[in-house]
């Protein structure tokens, strides 16, 4: 159960491909109950050797470990050599501008 109560949105993710990039596009909560799941989405996704888009807009809510895993996701990706876009989302983008990763990630609109 989600740190947020009973009515919470769990995280959904679904990996598209096209042309050579995967999008990760998140439905839901991404907080300390999901964040391991979109990480284990973007290890993978680093480790096929290919550009990432994270696509934020349809995530409601999002705690401290969400945010760690876009961190994470930004160093795979240097690491790998890999482009890394992120789309960001209407309902967390109050939290990215707090924290200041709103300068810091690479968002992309697509």
């Amino acid at each position: 159960m989600s740190s947020r109560g009973p009515n919470i949105a769990p995280l959904s993710i679904r990996n598209t491909v096209r042309a050579g990039r995967h999008t990760l596009s998140l439905t839901g909560e991404l907080d300390v109950d999901s964040a391991n799941k979109l990480e284990e989405a973007v290890r993978e996704v680093c480790a096929s050797g290919t550009g990432l888009v994270i696509d934020l807009r349809k995530v409601t809510f999002m705690d401290s470990t969400g945010l760690r895993v876009l961190i994470v996701a930004g160093t795979l990706c240097e690491e790998k050599g890999h482009e890394l876009g992120i789309i960001p989302g209407e309902d967390i983008q109050r939290i990215l501008e707090m924290t200041g990763l709103d300068r810091v990630l690479p968002f992309t609109s697509r």
